[in-house]
């Protein structure tokens, strides 16, 4: 441990340079993501992906299709569900445009404006 700080230890004893946070606990639910990542990515309607640094790659390959976050009753699996009903044809383009503001008025400004952004840019 460093300081005050739990969170992180410095196992060398050289400084905060060589900080090292320890490894979150596997998800239960899949093989993928940390639990950590997947509680914050079944609230997210970007999925545990859209919780990721869009410089690590590999992570954002590994993780593009968490079950934990793309199924449904998650606000990334409702709102796939939505997209594929409006491609089928079963939605009109009006009616997925309502039910992606209706999902994302459940989130806070910024995940609110992409959501809204996203709808409009699908269905143009």
């Amino acid at each position: 441990m460093y300081g005050n700080d739990p969170a992180f230890y410095e196992p060398f004893g050289i400084g905060p340079e060589s900080w090292v946070r320890p490894r979150s606990a596997d998800c239960p639910d899949c093989n993928c993501c940390t639990l950590d990542l997947c509680r914050e990515g079944r609230t997210s309607p970007f999925g545990c992906v859209g919780r990721t640094s869009e410089q690590n790659h590999e992570a954002r390959t590994r993780i593009a299709k968490c079950p934990c976050s793309e199924g449904p009753g998650t606000p990334n699996g409702e709102i796939a569900a939505a997209a594929e009903a409006c491609l089928r044809g079963e939605m009109t383009e009006e009616a997925y445009r309502a039910r992606v503001r209706e999902i994302s008025g459940q989130f806070d400004s910024p995940w609110k404006e992409a959501l809204e952004e996203q709808a409009g840019d699908e269905n143009r």
